[in-house]
């Protein structure tokens, strides 16, 4: 189960280097049953996805296709590309279609 909590009051906490404020019990994001804490990407020079379509879709025509998505780089571009996912090797493998699309 999920239970939100309203805003009762912003307070000042201040003023000194923090690396992040607290509150008391469970405050975090989450989403389909995964928790994210705030902090990761900022921090994070690099964010990476997996993507695997038949997972979600089993009557895909895209069965062992992990589509892997950059969605913060730093020092480089975003976008996705897909590889081939060998499941019983636990291994990414080049496409035979291997194409980076970058976002616009």
């Amino acid at each position: 189960d999920i239970y939100w909590d309203s805003i009762v009051s912003i307070e000042p906490d201040g003023e000194e280097q923090v690396y992040d404020l607290t509150v008391p019990g469970h405050h975090n994001f989450v989403a389909n049953n995964i928790i994210v804490h705030n902090s990761l990407e900022q921090d994070a020079d690099i964010v990476m996805f997996i993507y695997r379509p038949d997972q979600y879709e089993k009557d895909t025509v895209k069965q062992n296709v992990a589509e892997i998505i950059v969605a913060k780089h730093r020092n480089g571009p975003v976008g996705s590309v897909e590889l081939v996912f060998r499941g019983a090797l636990a291994k990414f493998e080049n496409a035979a279609t291997r194409v980076f699309k970058p976002n616009e």
